[in-house]
């Protein structure tokens, strides 16, 4: 069950309900993971993985909810990890409280030990607003047009600045991949898995006209947990 800020009395609780719905930033950050908002035109609001960390499938809807004046009222998807290997997705009751503008968003999931996630290690989760990174725009924009030093050293100052590392990785590996260099795609490809890389089937479709059925390729597609089922969070009683 979740909480609500403990300095939230009623009237104040109260008041916070007649005011208007915050402004979302395009993007939030949650631990290390980015995710876009949507906004739906019934005022239903999405937050999309957009990468693969916290064991995230890209797109894979993880806050969503509606809003009751600066309160987000929804659902909150957890991956459980297991012995440092994504396990299944939970989804819980979402109550977020949303400060600033555009909002940073400030919620209490209290911890299942069933399910153990770094994302709730804190009793009080924070959503902040995202600046997306430079470096990793650019270095995208650069391998699709095929320059593909000029993206690999986008790519490279991406994790130097510790941006999204995990995408980063992903695109010296992809480059290396559309230069036929099949052992530094490889090495790239096993630090973006490293880093919280898990889109199995993404992989398989860049890389396997490369790397076919190599040993490595195909031990590095296993640890990537692209497939993970999602269960419904065991209920409780009491706050």
């Amino acid at each position: 069950m979740l909480r609500l800020l403990p300095s939230l009395g009623t009237a104040t609780l109260l008041s916070t309900l007649a005011l208007a719905s915050p402004r979302l930033p395009s993007a939030s950050q949650w631990g290390p993971g980015i995710l876009t908002w949507e906004t739906r035109s019934s005022g239903h609001v999405v937050a999309r993985a957009e990468g693969g960390a916290n064991c995230w499938r890209r797109a894979q809807p993880v806050l969503e909810g509606d809003w009751e004046g600066q309160l987000l009222v929804g659902t909150v998807a957890v991956t459980c990890v297991l012995n440092g290997s994504c396990g299944a997705t939970r989804r819980y009751p979402l109550f977020a409280f949303a400060t600033g503008q555009p909002a940073t968003l400030r919620f209490n999931v209290t911890r299942d030990p069933s399910c153990p996630s770094s994302l709730l290690k804190d009793e009080w989760s924070t959503v902040s607003p995202f600046t997306r990174p430079n470096h990793l725009v650019q270095a995208r924009q650069l391998l699709e047009r095929g320059e593909l030093a000029a993206a690999r050293r986008h790519f490279l100052e991406s994790v130097r600045a510790h941006e999204e590392e995990a995408e980063a990785y992903y695109g010296l590996a992809t480059s290396w991949s559309r230069a036929r260099d099949r052992k530094r795609a490889l090495l790239y490809l096993k630090a973006a898995v490293e880093a919280g890389f898990h889109e199995r089937e993404r992989m398989v479709q860049e890389f396997s006209p490369l790397l076919g059925r190599e040993a490595p390729f195909l031990a590095l597609v296993r640890k990537a947990t692209d497939g993970r089922s999602e269960t419904p969070a065991r209920s409780r009683g009491g706050p």
